[in-house]
């Protein structure tokens, strides 16, 4: 199993453990999942229910007929059903939500369309699975909370960095009091994108091809490149701090400084040429003691940190430690 399949299947076997059968459902043992948008990634997370055994693909939404002919052929490959398609229109996946009997929805669409689908769906008692980000405003973010803990509807963001060998050994190490209190920790996300911002708009050839993006493009490059043009905003923060939560966040952390109640986190702004490029600005993140910040450094003046990586400062003066992760 690779890497993407196996991130792929923990978040497909967190969604189930928490989903469970909807209300009215009755003794059913096997969950009604649907799909809100049946792209390459989508149909990455179509794969992996497909090797399930606890688990229906009752209905999938898009589009896109290419990718709806896509998904119904590897269901079918799969000795699966048919799942109910719902699609025509930018609000076919509501009527998904309001007719196909769902447990559970896993959401894969453009950004702009995470917030509402999730909010949607969490008000009709469906449990979702998200991909990354959660919102493309911070009210976006304040309504999805505030909808969960409403409707106590399960909610998983499915952040696949978080579960990466490397994080999962820090978090680890973190459990276990090696590195003592906390007290920095700074994320952020470098990736050289232009592969996928940009492709030649044919389907066949998704990545790694072409300089076309908006409607010439296809996948990626037909909605995500158009962020990058028009927002001035670390679009994509989840892959560090998502780590960084859980490690600022985890039980002992709690533990010896219960005020912490959340972040502290600014864009940095760093511009080397590879992020101008990328549009890949860092977020550096602080734990908050109640509601009072520390100063820490601008991450300016230091060099670039190789991705996958994690430098650990100043582990052995009274056990502080200071995390930073890019």
């Amino acid at each position: 199993m690779d890497r993407r399949h196996f991130l792929a299947t923990a978040a497909l076997a967190a969604l189930a453990i928490t989903a469970g059968p909807r209300a009215g459902a009755g003794t059913r043992e096997r969950l009604r999942v649907g799909i809100i948008g049946t792209g390459l990634r989508g149909q990455v997370h179509l794969d992996e229910l497909l090797k399930r055994n606890d688990t229906d693909i009752a209905a999938i939404c898009d589009i896109e007929p290419r990718m709806i002919a896509t998904a119904l052929k590897r269901c079918e490959s799969g000795g699966r059903p048919k799942p109910r398609v719902f699609t025509g229109s930018d609000s076919a996946w509501q009527e998904m939500l309001a007719k196909a009997s769902l447990d559970a929805v896993l959401i894969a669409t453009p950004w702009e369309w995470h917030a509402p689908m999730a909010i949607a769906a969490m008000e009709a008692n469906v449990a979702v699975g998200c991909e990354v980000v959660a919102g493309i405003t911070l009210d976006d973010h304040w309504r999805l909370l505030r909808t969960q803990l409403r409707t106590g509807t399960p909610y998983m963001l499915l952040e696949n960095v978080c579960y990466r060998r490397d994080v999962m050994a820090i978090l680890n190490m973190v459990r276990d009091n090696m590195f003592g209190e906390l007290i920095h920790v700074q994320a952020g996300y470098q990736h050289d994108l232009r592969g996928i911002k940009f492709n030649s708009g044919n389907p066949a050839l998704p990545y790694e091809r072409g300089a076309e993006f908006g409607a010439r493009g296809w996948s990626e490059s037909r909605w995500r490149t158009a962020h990058s043009v028009d927002r001035n905003a670390d679009l994509y923060p989840s892959h560090g701090i998502g780590p960084a939560a859980m490690e600022a966040l985890s039980p002992q952390s709690r533990k010896r400084r219960p005020r912490r109640h959340g972040f502290f986190c600014r864009p940095c702004l760093h511009r080397s040429a590879q992020s101008r490029r990328d549009n890949a600005d860092r977020i550096s993140m602080m734990p908050l003691a109640g509601a009072r910040s520390r100063r820490y450094p601008s991450n300016r003046s230091r060099k670039a940190i190789a991705p996958s990586t994690f430098l650990i400062l100043r582990p052995a003066s009274g056990r502080r430690a200071s995390l930073i992760s890019h």
